[in-house]
């Protein structure tokens, strides 16, 4: 009672109350905030107020969802910056500050082409023309250019904005540094090529070893085939000198029957 008291005087003076978020309680005992706009005025030599009460409960999730949205852009990591359909830049989070060291006062206004490097002088242009035509453009691989100079690679994915009838009004961009993401991928290709190598070394080496261990063992047959040999032909020897022996024993003993026969 007391607030609509203070709610009336202020009308009788100012003619007007604006009240942007007045939390009411509905009949059903329900709280909620609410506009309210009043006005004063005369009709027929009398006072008519007039007043407005319209539910802000969606304007006032909007609002919210708009904040986290804000926060979420100005927290990531990656670039999210946004243009105008001739590349020049109009927003620009922390994000992108991190990835290519201008600050949003150095990038707001000027040209998106500053961190394009010189061997590609059409990629944004072609990047537009497509969003211009509403179509949008994922996660495409390319390089850019930071403050300092040094080149990163990074994925980007642009989308158009488009404004309530739906004619594109500016361009959405997000870039992502993968430039350790693919230096992790080369060393990890490195790692496999080197690895298929050291493999094709082992399998070598074994069949080298088992070349080896082939020829040894041809080698210690060899060997013992030739101690064999050696020994039959020590024993032919021995052999032949019995044969010889017995054989002269034999014609010593011829020898002296014959003598005895004649004497």
């Amino acid at each position: 009672e007391a607030a609509s008291q203070i709610m009336f005087e202020k009308l009788t003076r100012k003619h007007e109350v604006r009240y942007d978020d007045l939390p009411l309680q509905s009949r059903r005992g329900k709280q909620q905030e609410v506009e309210v706009v009043a006005n004063l005025y005369q009709e027929n030599g009398h006072a008519v107020i007039q007043c407005n009460v319209r539910d802000i409960i969606q304007r006032k999730k909007t609002e919210l969802a708009s904040i986290r949205l804000a926060a979420i852009v100005e927290s990531s990591d990656d670039a999210i910056i946004g243009k105008d359909l001739n590349g020049t830049v109009t927003n620009w989070n922390t994000g992108a500050e991190k990835i290519f060291g201008y600050s949003a006062k150095e990038m707001v206004g000027t040209s998106i082409v500053r961190l394009i490097p010189s061997d590609r002088p059409d990629e944004e242009e072609q990047i537009l023309t497509k969003l211009k035509r509403g179509e949008s453009v994922e996660h495409f691989e390319t390089v850019r250019k930071t403050k300092g100079g040094r080149l990163i690679n990074v994925s980007v994915t642009a989308s158009p904005i488009k404004d309530s009838s739906g004619k594109v009004i500016g361009v959405s961009k997000v870039a992502r540094d993968i430039t350790e993401q693919l230096q992790a991928q080369d060393t990890q290709r490195r790692l496999q090529m080197v690895a298929a190598t050291n493999q094709k070394l082992e399998r070598e080496i074994l069949r080298r070893k088992a070349g080896e261990k082939s020829l040894q063992q041809s080698q210690d047959h060899l060997n013992t085939s030739l101690a064999q040999s050696r020994a039959m032909q020590d024993q032919l020897r021995g052999l032949s000198r019995q044969v010889l022996q017995a054989q002269e024993d034999e014609r010593k003993r011829i020898s002296r029957e014959l003598h005895d026969v004649i004497a």
